[in-house]
């Protein structure tokens, strides 16, 4: 059959049926490199008790304390903590939940939360290339496949609980979304978009931010694709001008600019009034211009200065957006407590933290993009090559490929200049950049029916060229390398913190004084807590979720061995705490039990022992 416009078209039935064949295929293939994947880092962390390091010990403990108030049926301290995790949004701790309910507890059930996202991943992107094209969708969702398997960097992420993989996966998940929505301009399609962007924002505010910019852009040169570049340029000043006349963007802006330069410098400090005043976070002033900004809102809503109904019936997407993920993200930000605005803050400016130059951070990146993101310097010039096609044909693509074309080389400029760097970083964007080559091939081999026929033939030859490439991929070093940096392989401390659990009972409870990146209050909790065996997870000294030292039986202190002072975070807070400690001992109140000396990470674990019962004990988590 064919269409007025010439394309063949195949009755809805048979398309079906292609569709679930396609997918199918699809699913066996990514699981069968999830298998690969399995057998090379989640058997052999599980055999070889290997310890996460802070970011993955952190997003691990999260997930297993989130199932644990699940199952305990504690449903309003399940919401509490999901309520607080603002610096790290808690989309990935509810990603893991089910996983440890199926598996059971320990490591292993986090770890396939991250196996699982990346073979959706595949099926995702591949269910994309099938909606925008159809029955020649082989060779391009083949060659994504292929591209995916074959990275040894992606592979060896996709164990790696972190939110870059579930991220991927989501961000593929909003394109898709969109893509139905183009396709079908229903309300139904326009709030599934909406809650897509909700699920990315609560994912990791950086990646909803580097898609969310990129739309925009993408939207608004599709609503002036009839004006010239003057035209543009000029309705763009226009709009300036009359939002530069609104005093409250003008504070905006300048309060935008003063958190820049507090995060750029890590703040200051001022005399007023003779006295000392201390500037080195946003504090609480975030909820003030958020508030103004409410205020100002609500004031033009009573004015009837805003037309909603105008501005609803616009677009079919304003609505579910202004429903679905305004209301949502502005309740999470304006919460007085946890302060969500300075998490927000804090981790799309972030500290400085690997390379310490944009230079040094570019050289990085491209060498991880030329050595372990893709298999090979020839794969990486065919997906850059393709790439540049796409762009050079940018009118011609489909409005969700226009979007990514977009994304790919803001989203790199974004991670160039930001000042923490890790090659990690890259991973959702050379995603999208797999996904842009291949649709790329796409709309060569669609052209015809011939063209297609050639497309079926190539694609299970691309398909299999790929997962013979990952069985390979998950035997090299460079595959090793990355799959396993961020844990710690050292059976001195992994019998050290066995000797401690052994130790406590169900009547102690243990203070930890002191934290780095091998030695987490993450890891601790979870080797000398309940994801362990222990009656009581430790508890740190001050802070949000912090207990007092009175209240503790035990006291867990690291100090930096001779020459590691970096081993340990050293911080002001460290500092006290130890001295609240040492002061005690030297009181009498505490007695040495245990010394362990760690001479690889270079800090030593001292147990100390309360003398005296404390006349109120911390209560049990």
């Amino acid at each position: 059959m064919t269409a007025a416009n010439g394309e063949e078209t195949i009755p809805t039935r048979p398309r079906r049926l292609a569709f679930v064949c396609f997918m199918t295929i699809a699913a066996v293939a990514v699981g069968y490199v999830a298998w690969l994947v399995d057998r090379h880092t989640i058997v052999l962390v599980s055999a070889r008790r290997l310890l996460p390091r802070w970011d993955l010990a952190t997003h691990l403990e999260s997930g297993w304390i989130d199932y644990h108030l699940l199952v305990t049926g504690q449903i309003h301290r399940l919401l509490w903590d999901l309520w607080l995790q603002g610096y790290w949004p808690p989309m990935l701790s509810i990603w893991q939940v089910p996983f440890y309910l199926i598996l059971g507890t320990g490591m292993t059930p986090g770890l396939i939360s991250a196996l699982a996202a990346f073979v959706l991943i595949g099926l995702t992107g591949s269910a994309l290339m099938w909606r925008q094209w159809k029955n020649a969708a082989w060779l391009p969702a083949s060659l994504f496949l292929a591209l995916l398997v074959s990275s040894p960097y992606l592979l060896a992420y996709a164990s790696v609980t972190m939110t870059e993989t579930l991220g991927a996966l989501i961000q593929l998940l909003v394109l898709l979304a969109y893509a139905r929505y183009r396709e079908n301009r229903t309300q139904a399609a326009a709030r599934l978009f909406a809650l897509s962007l909700t699920t990315l924002f609560f994912t990791k505010y950086n990646y909803f931010l580097l898609l969310a910019l990129p739309f925009v852009l993408h939207e608004w040169l599709e609503r002036t694709a009839g004006q010239g570049m003057v035209e543009r340029v000029a309705s763009v000043w226009e709009w300036g001008r009359r939002a530069f006349a609104s005093p409250i963007v003008i504070v905006i802006l300048l309060y935008l600019v003063a958190v820049l330069i507090i995060m750029r410098t890590g703040g200051f400090d001022v005399r007023l009034f003779g006295r000392r005043i201390s500037v080195h976070t946003i504090g609480n002033s975030g909820h003030v211009v958020l508030y103004l900004l409410l205020a100002r809102l609500w004031y033009l809503h009573r004015r009837r200065r805003i037309a909603w109904d105008r501005m609803t019936s616009a677009d079919p997407l304003v609505r579910p957006l202004l429903i679905w993920f305004v209301l949502p993200a502005t309740i999470w930000l304006a919460s007085p407590y946890p302060n969500h605005i300075r998490d927000f803050a804090n981790l799309v400016i972030n500290r400085p933290l690997g390379e310490s130059t944009v230079g040094g951070g570019v050289a990085v990146y491209v060498d991880a993009i030329r050595t372990t993101y893709f298999y090979s310097g020839w794969v990486l010039a065919c997906v850059a090559g393709l790439f540049l096609v796409a762009v050079v044909r940018y009118r011609r693509q489909p409005p969700v490929f226009r979007w990514i074309i977009l994304a790919i080389p803001i989203q790199l400029a974004a991670i160039a200049v930001h000042q923490t760097r890790f090659p990690r970083f890259l991973l959702l964007t050379v995603v999208l950049l797999c996904l842009a080559a291949a649709s790329e091939v796409g709309q060569w081999f669609g052209r015809s029916r011939g063209w297609r026929v050639a497309a079926w033939s190539f694609a299970p030859i691309v398909l299999v060229a790929g997962l013979i490439t990952a069985r390979n991929a998950v035997s090299e070093d460079r595959f090793r390398v990355v799959a396993f940096e961020n844990y710690t392989d050292n059976e001195v401390l992994r019998a050290a913190l066995d000797s401690i659990r052994t130790d406590l009972t169900a009547d102690d409870r243990l203070a930890i004084v002191g934290q780095g990146n091998e030695l987490s209050p993450a890891l601790l909790r979870w080797e000398l807590g309940p994801p362990s065996g222990a009656p009581c997870f430790p508890f740190e000294i001050g802070g949000a979720r912090g207990v007092d030292l009175s209240l503790a039986s035990r006291v867990l202190l690291m100090v930096p061995l001779a020459g590691g002072a970096s081993a340990l975070d050293l911080t002001s807070s460290y500092l006290s705490q130890r001295q609240a400690v040492e002061a005690r001992i030297d009181r009498d109140e505490w007695t040495l039990r245990r010394e362990f000396l760690l001479p690889d990470v270079h800090v030593a674990l001292r147990v100390y022992d309360r003398k005296r019962p404390p006349a109120r004990q911390a209560r049990c988590e």
